[in-house]
């Protein structure tokens, strides 16, 4: 339901000039009718003839409504065989497009095999380097992956990588993959819904890419620049984004389990609703980060900036918060059951009805134990800042 939800909000922000000329024409089309009704010769209201003598006919005359009723039918019918036409027309260019994408996949394949097979592209040295002879073939290799990422559709874009990945010309587990994409700007390409799990985007240009519904479980986006990208919804568990740029970034509901986020410039982010179950945010920078409703359960947050992060309702149980700056943060309702705060910082923050049953709170700063008592739900158990167990 989500995903039809998703593809109906792209087609909306795609025709939404056409969409806004239809509704203003039915608008007026609705008003002219509402109008019409005042007037006895456009025929939309009742109207009694005059009084005639025995033997008169009376012979009324055309009216807006007569005239309409004999222009609808052929209206109709020509509005009917244009909408027809279209559609045929649409549905052509469409299988067109498709045979040519089509053709433009296995013209890659076939030239990157040839590469592979007849000018040594991915041929190593005895101590597994790459031999340095052949670096123009990997640069021809890397080209052309990168002109024919703009040339295909999220289905075939996800058959690219897999054809990489089982050549074993990329891995996310090697430094010097036959056919790097470091660098490359992939702002443009249609990546929504592609299956990249495992691919390596490392350092990649994918600032304001649309990413949503991808599948990217497992790849390497350390250093890639996300800045505005839209992940709604993508499947990132078990990813490697460390050094990545997400300022702005779009993460609603996306999956992130597993994911090392450690140093990663997230500040404006939006993870409302994220799962970032054993997510690795050490060091995170998540100045007014959207977190609303997402969950932390046992993630990492060491060192991490929450200054001014929505974290209302929250799940951040066992997550270890320590040292983390907190200040400002609304921890509403959150639920912090076991987490570990030590030496965070809560000034200004709001802890209220948060629970926070069993939590290290042991040298927190800026937040006196009178206001932790008074502010939040549940302390039981929990470790206080002066090192007491709260009963």
């Amino acid at each position: 339901m989500a995903s039809k939800f998703g593809t109906w909000r792209q087609k909306i922000k795609q025709h939404w000039v056409a969409i806004a000329v239809i509704a203003i024409g039915a608008v007026v089309v609705i008003a002219l009718i509402v109008l019409a009704y005042k007037f006895d010769w456009a025929g939309f209201n009742s109207h009694t003839g005059p009084k005639l003598d025995q033997n008169q006919q009376y012979r009324p005359e055309k009216t807006l409504w007569d005239w309409l009723q004999l222009l609808i039918v052929p209206l109709v019918l020509a509005v009917g065989g244009f909408g027809f036409s279209q559609m045929q027309k649409t549905t052509e260019q469409r299988s067109t497009t498709d045979n040519q994408r089509e053709a433009a996949l296995q013209a890659y394949i076939d030239k990157i095999s040839e590469l592979l097979l007849k000018e040594h592209l991915d041929e190593r040295t005895a101590d597994g380097k790459l031999k340095p002879e052949y670096d123009q073939v990997r640069k021809i290799a890397r080209v052309r992956t990168i002109t024919i990422l703009f040339q295909l559709d999220s289905r075939r874009i996800g058959s690219v990588f897999t054809f990489l990945r089982e050549a074993g010309l990329m891995s996310t587990t090697l430094n010097d993959n036959v056919v790097s994409l470091n660098e490359a700007d992939l702002r443009t390409v249609n990546w929504s819904r592609a299956d990249l799990h495992e691919a390596d985007l490392r350092g990649a240009n994918l600032g304001g890419a649309n990413l949503s519904g991808a599948n990217l479980h497992g790849a390497d986006l350390s250093g890639a620049d996300l800045i505005l990208a839209d992940l709604y919804r993508a499947h990132l568990g078990e990813a490697n984004l460390s050094k990545a740029d997400l300022r702005q970034a779009n993460l609603l509901r996306a999956n992130l389990h597993k994911v090392n986020l450690s140093g990663d410039d997230l500040s404006n982010a939006n993870l409302r609703g994220a799962i970032l179950f054993k997510a690795d945010l050490s060091g995170a920078y998540l100045w007014r980060a959207n977190l609303r409703k997402a969950t932390l359960l046992d993630a990492d947050l060491r060192k991490a900036t929450l200054l001014d992060a929505d974290l209302r309702k929250a799940d951040l149980r066992e997550a270890d918060l320590s040292n983390a700056n907190l200040g400002g943060a609304n921890l509403r309702k959150a639920d912090l059951f076991k987490a570990n705060l030590g030496g965070a910082d809560l000034s200004k923050a709001d802890l209220s009805r948060a629970i926070l049953f069993k939590a290290d709170l042991s040298d927190v700063i800026g937040i006196t134990i009178e206001e932790l008592e008074k502010q939040t739900k549940s302390l039981e158990g929990a470790i206080m800042p002066d090192g007491s167990t709260h009963s």
